[in-house]
């Protein structure tokens, strides 16, 4: 499976097997080495086939929501469908896929999204084929509502089951995010033993700056940071969350990173690090 991008540095476009995204390359236009940006990262970048990675159908499942993006629909997706076909030129990227629930999917059939799109928006025939009986549906926002927001997520990272070990380090390092980004959320659950204290960090800088992550807690941290505070006399339990406001500045695009101090005792359950818009 062939993995197609620009090049974050001079924009021209790079090809390389997927297996070695995780890899740095050479990019053969400016010889300067760089990551590959993964889905999440690059909503254009495309796979030169028409089956697309699992990675990519969780970037979509983030950027859109589990929900059918069938007009008014509210049923939870079962696959992702093209909104521009491979046959029409479409490519298989987090920009072109969208979620749909089965009986919408076998409604569009062969069409362009857009296209079948407007059908239903018009409650056209190919709406009520779409109806499948005792199908159980939510209802409409009321005349006169407002419209929820839509905000564009971005998930940078997600596991589970970190153990820090005696005097904490870094969870995890993302060293450039390709996409303009305004806020970072980190959530993540936490188990604590008895008598045990440690700090979790978050951390943002300039990506053209090399930072060991670990500095942030030290005077003259050229960045951003974020903390929350763990103790307990008892063996505790619980969820936390931590935000950063990524102003707009000249630094331009940041790297982000999370960091445990003094993590003897501590436990990272799941997590999750996504970014907004």
């Amino acid at each position: 499976m062939i993995w197609h991008y620009n090049c974050p540095e001079c924009g021209r476009p790079v090809e390389i097997d997927w297996d070695w995204l995780k890899e740095e390359i050479l990019c053969p236009g400016c010889s300067t080495q760089h990551y590959p940006p993964t889905p999440s990262e690059d909503h254009f970048a495309y796979v030169g086939t028409d089956r697309w990675p699992k990675e990519m159908e969780t970037a979509v499942v983030a950027l859109r929501g589990m929900t059918c993006a069938a007009p008014g629909c509210f049923q939870t997706y079962s696959t992702l469908v093209f909104r521009r076909l491979p046959e029409t030129g479409g490519r298989t990227s987090v920009d072109n896929l969208i979620p749909l629930c089965a009986p919408h999917t076998r409604d569009k059939g062969a069409r362009a999204y857009d296209e079948w799109a407007e059908e239903l928006k018009a409650g056209s025939p190919a709406r009520a084929a779409a109806e499948a009986p005792g199908l159980e549906r939510l209802p409409s926002w009321p005349a006169g509502a407002p419209p929820r927001a839509v905000t564009h997520t971005q998930m940078i990272v997600s596991s589970a089951m970190v153990n820090p070990g005696p005097g904490g380090g870094v969870v995890f390092r993302a060293p450039f995010l390709r996409v303009a980004l305004c806020r970072l959320v980190f959530e993540y659950d936490w188990r604590l033993k008895a008598g045990a204290a440690a700090k979790v960090i978050l951390v943002a800088w300039p990506h053209d700056q090399p930072l060991d992550p670990v500095s942030a807690t030290r005077p003259g941290f050229v960045g951003l940071m974020q903390e929350n505070s763990h103790s307990s006399a008892a063996d505790a339990a619980g969820s936390s969350r931590l935000e950063l406001g990524l102003p707009t500045t000249s630094y331009g695009r940041w790297g982000a990173a999370v960091v445990v101090s003094g993590g003897e005792g501590l436990t990272l359950g799941e997590y999750l690090l996504v970014g907004t818009d």
